[in-house]
């Protein structure tokens, strides 16, 4: 949810909402959205007849979440609260959909789903774990989560009960951008002579791990390019990146569509660093081919399960449960551990991977086009259509369940 954070931050939200512009906003969205839904559904009629209530968007919603649910290929032309049978929630319930099918997808982490018990601090969800797990099993009638480690964290904190409601199903609903032969004339224009360009966007400076990058990309000594997207890079780092003719900082966040197109299409390989969370960069990245460079966070792993990149190894993780609510109990507590880390010299290694794998691709350029093919292998068989049609399957057999 950084992105999301990012712009709170910025004074011209601070000020919008200071003068309730941003509440009229999401008013105003609930009564488009409504009226929007009653004419969609009346003309693309389903001729399944599923009511399903997926959330009113509002400034907040996430952009992943507006293309899979909200856009021209969302899965269903969605119900109202009122006449829906099945509710598809992200994160966690609430009372108002007492009586209705539940459907939670917890977009950070399982034990996210106590927020319907009104649980929200890392320490008290875990102490309450076994409350959260008897609430699935009695209220809740499927948890979607992605190929990724949030599977392995249902089982240590859930019972076997609860653990059989999870169900893996396609969440990066990717949509190509590009085809093959795209690819291959980005990598003709490689031998020619081009410089390798690679990609970052971070939305936190200090949750994204972007220090890390540039003191690897600043070491490597590479002859390649580093675009980086970021708001907030300290004063005294700016300078620095200055001094580099091959590291160009974009600041304006959140970038156009215009823009994160070009992006995508001009680079070759994306760097996906970060010390909490983060994957809509990373479906991004698959879906314009190509290779990521990311770290062994719980959804990693599942971007480049098609040798398609390269994983670096962390001393810490955010979910990890043995320190999860019980050694820090916030983000922030998280990250003093993560400087004190840094400072006793715990992430040399995975800054010195991180070299390596930048070097990597400047040595054998080839895996560049190898691994970008493999990236958009994994988007089409992660396609946003696959997604829908597994949603749409489920939202049948919970509607027929008892």
């Amino acid at each position: 949810m950084s992105i999301q954070d990012s712009i709170r931050t910025r004074l011209i939200y601070k000020i919008l909402n200071k003068l309730k512009f941003i509440k009229l906003y999401d008013y105003c969205s609930v009564i488009i959205q409504f009226f929007s839904r009653k004419s969609k559904f009346l003309i693309n009629y389903n001729k399944d007849n599923i009511k399903v209530f997926f959330p009113y968007y509002s400034h907040y919603t996430h952009p992943v979440i507006l293309k899979r649910y909200y856009k021209k290929k969302r899965p269903l032309s969605w119900s109202t609260l009122k006449s829906s049978k099945v509710a598809h929630l992200i994160q966690g319930a609430s009372p108002e959909y007492f009586g209705k099918k539940i459907i939670i997808e917890p977009n950070d982490h399982c034990l996210v789903i106590g927020t319907s018990l009104g649980i929200f601090e890392p320490f008290e969800l875990v102490s309450r774990r076994k409350e959260i797990s008897d609430y699935i099993v009695s209220s809740v009638s499927r948890v979607l989560i992605g190929n990724n480690e949030l599977i392995n964290h249902a089982k240590y904190y859930f019972c076997e009960e609860a653990v059989k409601k999870f169900l893996i199903y396609p969440e990066m609903a990717c949509v190509p951008a590009i085809t093959k032969d795209f690819l291959e004339k980005k990598y003709n224009q490689l031998l020619s002579g081009r410089k390798i360009k690679f990609l970052s966007i971070a939305s936190d400076f200090k949750k994204k791990a972007v220090e890390l990058l540039l003191e690897a990309f600043i070491e490597s000594q590479t002859s390649a390019e580093l675009i980086l997207v970021c708001h907030n890079v300290p004063d005294n780092l700016k300078k620095e990146i200055l001094k580099f003719k091959n590291i160009f900082l974009i600041e304006n966040l959140p970038l156009s569509n215009k823009m994160r197109d070009q992006l995508y299409k001009q680079s070759d390989v994306y760097i996906n660093t970060t010390y909490i969370d983060g994957g809509a960069v990373a479906n991004n990245a698959l879906e314009y081919g190509l290779p990521i460079i990311t770290h062994t966070y719980h959804r990693g792993q599942s971007y480049i399960e098609n040798n398609n990149g390269i994983l670096l190894s962390e001393p810490m993780k955010y979910y990890d449960p043995k320190g999860y609510g019980i050694r820090w109990n916030s983000i922030e507590g998280y990250l003093d551990q993560v400087i004190l880390f840094k400072k006793k010299g715990e992430y040399s290694e995975v800054q010195q991977q991180m070299i390596n794998a930048i070097r990597h691709y400047e040595k054998q350029p080839s895996n560049i086009l190898k691994e970008g093919v493999s990236s958009l292998e994994l988007a089409k068989k992660n396609s946003l259509e696959k997604s829908n049609q597994v949603l749409i399957d489920l939202y049948k057999q919970v509607v027929i369940e008892k």
